[in-house]
């Protein structure tokens, strides 16, 4: 059976410490995949 890891985030802008955190977060879960819930751009800070 796969593993499936979801992340509720708030990647914007998308930065190489998001990347590490995903890598790192499917590691140490063994997950197959992986699902980022996200907000819209009327939410996000800018």
């Amino acid at each position: 059976m796969s593993k499936v890891l979801g992340i509720i985030a708030e990647y914007n802008p998308f930065h190489n410490g998001h990347l590490y955190h995903l890598q790192k977060a499917k590691k140490d879960t063994s997950s197959n995949y992986s699902i980022a819930i996200m907000s819209g751009n009327f939410t996000q800070r800018r």
